[in-house]
């Protein structure tokens, strides 16, 4: 049986500013949950942003001591540079950073997600759990952390609560998904390759169909959607379709493999 290709999640939470693997707006500032007054001079905003772009250190941290010499817990800037460091694979760093930052907002999802990333960067999984759960007590529709928590049931084959956190997700990236980003369409593969888990093929083609209709490029969820339709549906003339797609227009190695696979299992079956 040819394995899913499943995408690891980690989503870093951007509060107002783009960076790492998908950019979204961290909710938590302007939650119920949480009583802040997000303040930032737009010049700062806007040098802070460069800063980061340019990858240099140096001129992050310039930016952000200017920022917290006014405010000292301003969650865009401790947040911004805590994830800087997280990227950098500086995880002690970004693990202080953040610790700052959760004293001055405990009840922040977006922080304990992005604390939860740094843990699993450090190998500290048990550790790195509790928190994911607790950004979605905070906030049950949180779907950065709905999605990474869900992602990694899901690579452990605990398809069940798999299901349970990647819908949460799947629900709150549907607007992400219309426009083509990266990580929405990245987090609904995984739904729709949990689903296939669970034996719910109906369900998991139909996420497929529309992930398709975004994006019929992306070879990760070509070739998920046509292990589903060969091996799990039998459904052989519409695989095809969706490997003639990948055939000639993928490079990868390892997919050219698992496409050969499929067409040996299909011409099996034929003959």
């Amino acid at each position: 049986m040819l394995r899913f290709v499943l995408n690891s999640f980690a989503f870093l939470i951007s509060l107002g500013l783009t960076m790492g693997i998908y950019a979204a707006k961290g909710e938590a500032e302007s939650s119920e949950s949480v009583s802040v007054k997000m303040e930032i001079d737009s010049n700062d905003l806007k040098a802070l942003s460069e800063a980061r772009a340019s990858q240099s250190e140096e001129a992050l941290l310039k930016v952000v001591r200017k920022i917290l010499s006014v405010d000292e817990k301003n969650l865009i800037a401790l947040n911004t540079l805590a994830m800087f460091y997280y990227e950098q694979n500086k995880y002690g760093l970004s693990q202080i950073i953040l610790n700052r930052a959760l004293q001055f907002y405990p009840d922040s999802p977006a922080l304990h997600n992005n604390m939860a990333l740094v843990l699993l960067g450090m190998d500290k999984q048990r550790q790195a759990l509790p928190l994911f759960h607790k950004a979605l007590e905070l906030k049950g529709d949180h779907k950065v952390s709905a999605v990474n928590l869900g992602s990694l049931f899901l690579q452990y084959r605990d398809y069940d609560h798999s299901l349970e956190y990647l819908k949460v997700g799947y629900k709150g990236f549907q607007t992400e998904l219309k426009s083509g980003s990266v990580g929405a369409l990245e987090a609904t593969n995984n739904y729709a390759v949990a689903l296939t888990a669970l034996g719910r093929f109906n369900e998991a083609r139909d996420v497929f169909q529309d992930l398709v209709k975004v994006n019929g490029k992306n070879p990760n969820i070509l070739l998920n959607f046509a292990i589903l339709l060969i091996e799990k549906m039998k459904n052989y003339k519409e695989g095809k379709k969706i490997i003639a797609k990948l055939k000639f227009s993928e490079d990868d190695s390892g997919i050219q493999r698992k496409i050969e696979q499929l067409e040996a299992k299909m011409s099996g079956v034929e003959n």
